[in-house]
């Protein structure tokens, strides 16, 4: 019997282009059976996807983001599935205060018994997985960064019209323009206190993103500007860039594409960073907070911050350099991310494969306080279900509610959010990005015991 894993997906727009390829490399190479799923339930004619896609036994559950008291619903797929439960972390840089939320840190003991294995872009966080969260070190696997692989660096295709200089300024202050529902949310969600005024730290940078942005557009009329929010982000903040002849508000773009063709990326505190060092681009982390609190600057420490003062001459400089591209330090990558040790998706292929191997003939019964925490999840959204039921049943026979057309709305939601995929979205976006260097499917992998974590190295064969 072929086994099965089931990989959960958060954000298509940033996880799809190499789950797609990861899901292809697993299916070809190692024989298995692999469904990438949204994360969350979906809704459709009132009825949860929930029910249908856990009740199918798989033996790994992979998962990019998980919180022992906030994201029940994969722990309760996890037991009605009978699987063992993967994390694949998609954040490397934390703040200390998010530690809560992205290392379990207050319930420890949970998030221990919950997941079985870790996968980690590098040894820098697994030594924090390990240390902080007290994860064993033989359940982190380090495999490197996915969205690297994703760059051939040796194609890269520069712009076809270099007669205007391109300064790309990347947007990251989701915080500053949310909603005070919506940021009130948030804290309570991450666990941040009021007193940090994290959003009033966000505000103050974005102000001043927004003037150098604006000042450096008007002072260069003959270069072009362009400005990538933050998904998710209001775009009100940025209506008097956008009115100026020489800034490009870009939307949707993906963030290599708009990086490639630009000569210089500023930002703030945006992890954009490494994948434009990686580029070979340059870039400038503007130093726009003096006060920076308990907003912990130790945590950029790889960030080369330039003063606000100082922008505009230390951007002529890059601009007017006549090189083509720029020499590529890959210390903080090797660091951060493990680049050196070859392809990352290919490596989370190689850990998969290996994880299921060793936890093949292993069981766990849930304690009786997992069952609790899973079931209560089953039974709230089995009631929501029973609810879904009756509004869409009471809509299609012309019974007009406003709480039931809230309840339609949401549903609906989901396939208008540009999060959604289907089978043929997973079809189009494997045919984009499976390279030719994925064609070949021949590779040896091989795991080293680290101080923190199983190093996974793998050599691509040639033929």
């Amino acid at each position: 019997m072929t086994d099965h894993i089931n990989i959960q997906i958060d954000l298509a727009t940033r996880e799809l282009p190499y789950l797609t390829i990861l899901k292809t490399i697993l299916e070809n190479k190692f024989d298995l059976e692999i469904s990438l799923l949204p994360q969350d339930p979906i809704w459709c004619n009132g009825t949860s996807s929930f029910f249908k896609t856990s009740k199918q036994k798989c033996d790994l559950l992979v998962t990019p983001s998980y919180n022992a008291k906030r994201t029940l619903n994969t722990l309760a797929w996890k037991h009605r599935s009978n699987s063992k439960l993967v994390h694949f972390h998609s954040e490397q840089l934390i703040d200390p205060r998010f530690y809560e939320e992205k290392l379990n840190t207050t319930c420890s003991l949970e998030y221990d018994r919950d997941v079985e294995y870790h996968l980690v872009w590098g040894e820098e966080f697994a030594k924090l997985l390990h240390e902080v969260a007290g994860v064993p070190k033989n359940r982190i696997y380090i495999v490197g960064c996915p969205k690297l692989s994703l760059i051939d660096r040796d194609k890269l295709v520069s712009r076809d019209t270099p007669n205007n200089k391109k300064v790309l300024f990347v947007s990251d202050f989701l915080w500053a323009t949310m909603p005070q529902n919506q940021y009130n949310w948030a804290l309570k969600k991450y666990g941040i206190r009021p007193e940090d005024d994290f959003q009033g730290f966000y505000k103050t940078a974005l102000d001043k993103f927004i003037a150098t942005a604006h000042q450096f557009s008007i002072s260069n009329p003959d270069i072009d500007v362009v400005l990538r929010p933050h998904p998710g982000e209001s775009q009100e903040a940025y209506r008097s860039l956008s009115e100026l002849n020489n800034v490009e508000i870009d939307i949707g773009t993906p963030f290599i594409e708009s990086a490639v063709k630009a000569d210089l990326i500023v930002q703030f505190l945006s992890t954009s960073f490494f994948e434009s060092i990686y580029l070979g681009k340059p870039v400038i982390c503007l130093d726009l907070v003096e006060q920076w609190g308990t907003h912990h600057r130790n945590y950029f420490k790889y960030y080369n911050f330039v003063k606000q003062k100082d922008f505009e001459s230390t951007a002529k400089n890059y601009l007017d350099n006549s090189q083509s591209s720029y020499e590529v330090d890959d210390t903080c990558i090797n660091e951060l991310f493990s680049a050196d040790k070859g392809d990352s998706i290919l490596r989370s292929a190689a850990a998969l494969s290996h994880i299921l191997s060793i936890s093949k003939n292993t069981f766990s019964t849930p304690i009786l306080q997992d069952k609790i925490r899973s079931n209560n999840f089953i039974l709230q959204h089995m009631l929501k279900n029973v609810a879904g039921i009756i509004s869409t049943a009471c809509i299609s026979i012309g019974i007009k509610n406003t709480l039931l057309q809230r309840v339609k709305n949401a549903q609906l939601k989901w396939e208008n959010s540009p999060e959604y995929f289907d089978s043929d979205t997973i079809l189009q976006v494997t045919n984009r990005f499976l390279s030719s260097k994925y064609q070949n499917f021949d590779f040896k992998y091989h795991l080293t015991e680290t101080k923190y974590g199983n190093l996974v190295e793998v050599q691509e064969q040639t033929h």
